[in-house]
């Protein structure tokens, strides 16, 4: 009987041992990034000024006859603004003369093309 308790303790440890050697708990993350672009299409390449939310950029237009629907346009800093996802007042003008004013709606990693 002896024998027998300690082979049951000892496999009993062993598998506690075992089991209790876990590296702790961490989380993984991984998916879409957490920001959004919107660019700008025209009948002629040009500069633009945009207001975001009452925030100043100056991006240039793609120029209308270039950009097929679907496509991918290049995301460069002359032509992209990055945007955290969600509802943004985006004003555009050219010049001082206001060409654009809508509220739009970006998703999680959505590119949106805006034909001014």
């Amino acid at each position: 009987m002896n024998r027998t308790f300690l082979r049951l303790l000892l496999l009993f440890l062993t598998s506690f041992v075992i089991a209790s050697c876990g590296v702790g708990a961490y989380s993984v993350s991984s998916g879409k990034e957490d920001m959004s672009g919107i660019c700008f299409t025209a009948k002629k390449r040009c500069g633009l000024t945009v207001e975001i939310d009452g925030h100043k950029n100056s991006v240039r237009a793609i120029k209308v006859k270039a950009y097929k629907p679907g496509m991918k346009i290049k995301q460069t800093s002359k032509r992209t603004i990055r945007l955290s996802p969600g509802k943004h007042q985006i004003v555009v003008k050219k010049g001082n003369v206001e060409i654009f004013r809508k509220l739009v709606y970006l998703s999680t990693d959505e590119y949106k093309v805006i034909n001014l």
